[in-house]
């Protein structure tokens, strides 16, 4: 014994809460962000598959110097 109180490295499922909260948001906008990126990629390809002239979905001002 060396005189300090033991010390309990155990932890309450509580204590893990608002990490898997953050988990999930993080994992829900990813998913929406990628989804997202996929349809817009799914339907230029469709546009170019049929004939159509395919416009960049996102401009930005830079490009236009």
């Amino acid at each position: 014994m060396n005189g300090y109180p033991p010390q309990h490295y155990y932890y309450y499922p509580a204590e893990y809460q608002p990490l898997l909260f953050s988990q999930l948001i993080g994992f829900l906008v990813n998913a929406v962000i990628v989804i997202g990126l996929a349809s817009t990629a799914i339907t230029m390809v469709r546009k170019v598959l049929a004939g159509e002239e395919v416009e960049p979905p996102f401009r930005s001002p830079f490009w236009e110097k």
